[in-house]
């Protein structure tokens, strides 16, 4: 028998022009959160009820395209960005005038993916390159003449792989004009490598001196692990011989996400971390990062960190994704730490 229908597609208001959008949830207790061993979560259905498809997990907006992974973004009580009822007016001005940068980066991700698109596109018989730049400018410009049903057609479920990597990028986009204004960073806001580029600059340079609510660090780091899963999922789709270039931007995400990580770290951003992991996940996902790029030493100084964590905090384990969690830092220990007489005992359910 088919499985239940998990997906639950809900009407609701952009926050920025309160333009009408679907923002797409999983029904109440039909889903479980697993994470992988890169801490990306994903859902898996419970009893009868199919998997809530991750390739949805971004809302954004047709109009304006303001783009959110949050949860519960533009429904029911969310309405605002932060408490601060100033703040929030601010931030939906800045989200406003910020529209056509939004623009910019949505087509320079449909442009860079565009023999993806083609082949994902014949795929599912529709016509090939309706999501190349010129299409994507000629309706933007026309907007008033297509309104937003091109763009809502566009983004909304179904899904391939290529749409929501685009859904991501403007996602991380809107995250990084959002930490440039609360940390007042000086950015051409129409140009989205530059919003990018000086948001690292600013981080690079700059430890913040006291927690600081909301800086999503963390949240940034894990959308490119999950746009690294998309394309190794894409992938199975292209010719080898257009494969090349997607390898190259797998190598150029996961070098954004070790920079964020360290950011998150650096800056004891722990509002995006599951709950189980906290300091001790970021700990843990350095070390892999470190590992990778031979740099031991550094590697085991935060492995130690994710060990003292899973030994000291999670003395009780109460879920499969901390039993997981122990057992991948206990492997890590013994691969890394054994070689020098450091060999460590796993922890005990």
């Amino acid at each position: 028998m088919p499985k239940r229908q998990s997906l639950w597609k809900r009407e609701t208001q952009c926050l920025v022009c309160e333009h009408k959008m679907n923002n797409y949830q999983a029904m109440a207790k039909s889903q479980s959160i697993e994470y992988d061993k890169w801490l990306v979560g994903h859902s898996r259905g419970l009893g009868d009820y199919d998997d809530y498809p991750s390739t949805l997990k971004t809302t954004v907006c047709p109009n304006c395209l303001m783009a959110s992974n949050e949860y519960s973004f533009g429904v029911d009580n969310y309405k605002y960005f932060t408490r601060n009822m100033r703040k929030n007016g601010e931030l939906v001005e800045m989200f406003k005038e910020t529209e056509q940068g939004r623009f910019k980066a949505l087509a320079r991700e449909f442009a860079s993916l565009e023999d993806a698109c083609a082949i994902l596109d014949l795929e599912k018989g529709k016509p090939a390159n309706m999501r190349c730049r010129a299409t994507l400018e000629k309706v933007w410009r026309e907007r008033d003449k297509y309104g937003e049903r091109f763009f809502t057609m566009l983004l909304s479920e179904p899904r391939d792989y290529a749409t929501a990597l685009v859904c991501f990028a403007l996602d991380r986009h809107c995250q990084m004009l959002r930490l440039g204004y609360e940390k007042d960073i000086q950015y051409d806001a129409n140009n989205p490598e530059d919003v990018h580029q000086k948001v690292k600059e600013f981080f690079e340079g700059t430890r913040l001196e006291m927690k600081s609510a909301e800086t999503r660090l963390f949240y940034i780091a894990t959308n490119y692990q999950q746009c690294i899963q998309f394309i190794d999922e894409m992938l199975e789709h292209i010719p080898p011989q257009n494969r090349e270039k997607y390898e190259e931007r797998k190598k150029l995400y996961a070098r954004e996400a070790f920079d964020f990580y360290r950011y998150s770290y650096a800056n004891e951003d722990m509002t995006a971390i599951p709950l189980e992991f906290k300091e001790g996940g970021i700990g843990y996902l350095l070390c892999l990062f470190y590992r990778e790029r031979g740099e031991m030493e550094e590697a085991t100084r935060y492995l130690r960190i994710a060990k003292r964590y899973a030994d000291n905090t999670l003395k009780k384990i109460s879920t499969t994704n901390q039993q997981n969690f122990i057992n991948w830092v206990d492997d890590l220990c013994k691969e890394l730490l054994a070689p020098e007489g450091e060999g460590v005992q796993p922890a005990q359910a």
